[in-house]
């Protein structure tokens, strides 16, 4: 991802910390969309609270269980998202959304696109929604648990997120498998030899 954003950022330094945020905070497009200046929080850590979402030509709506009541989420934002919504915060009134167009108004997809370059800048087939798996592939990689991966993301149920990122899981587990593989205190056999403690084993 750090291509991307290095070309991007030649392209339009601003639109590139956009996709630098998706990367980091795992958010879906129409949620980060969504967002106001007033769903950040500081305390007790610096903070997004994720509760409504619109995607591009539709209406706002807040993010709801199969019950009905209103799903929030908090993220927590590393030191790097941080540095990208400060300067958005600043003097800035609550009910503005948090990542605007250079006129003050609501992102929309087609723009930003544009305005990175996002096919000249992004390897072929990507799209935005890749962002978000990356930065859950991320945090799995890093050990971050299944649970809270899945709150941050916004996944109601762990096993559905453990099974769609199951491959990520397994690159630590087989790189492991191979190092104990490859450890000297397991003796070295060739082919044709059995060692003696094996002589007589069915």
């Amino acid at each position: 991802m750090s291509r991307t954003i290095e070309a991007q950022r030649v392209v339009n330094p601003a639109m590139a910390e956009v996709t630098e945020f998706l990367g980091l905070s795992g958010l879906r497009w129409s949620e980060l969309r969504a967002l106001r200046v007033e769903d950040v929080a500081q305390i007790p850590m610096p903070a997004l609270h994720v509760w409504r979402a619109q995607s591009d030509g539709y209406a706002e709506k807040t993010l709801k269980s199969n019950s009905g009541e209103v799903r929030s989420r908090t993220i927590p934002l590393r030191p790097r998202a941080l540095e990208i919504v400060a300067p958005r915060v600043e003097g800035v009134p609550p009910e503005a959304h948090l990542f605007r167009s250079k006129t003050g108004k609501q992102l929309r997809g087609n723009l930003f696109r544009r305005q990175v370059q996002w096919n000249e800048t992004t390897c072929r087939g990507l799209t935005i929604h890749a962002l978000r798996h990356f930065a859950i592939s991320y945090w799995l990689l890093r050990g971050v648990d299944v649970k809270t991966a899945a709150e941050w993301s916004g996944h109601k149920n762990p096993t559905v997120l453990l099974s769609t990122y199951a491959h990520v899981l397994g690159i630590d587990a087989n790189r492991a498998a191979l190092a104990l593989l490859d450890t000297p205190a397991v003796p070295a056999l060739s082919w044709g030899t059995v060692p003696e403690s094996l002589k007589g084993l069915d």
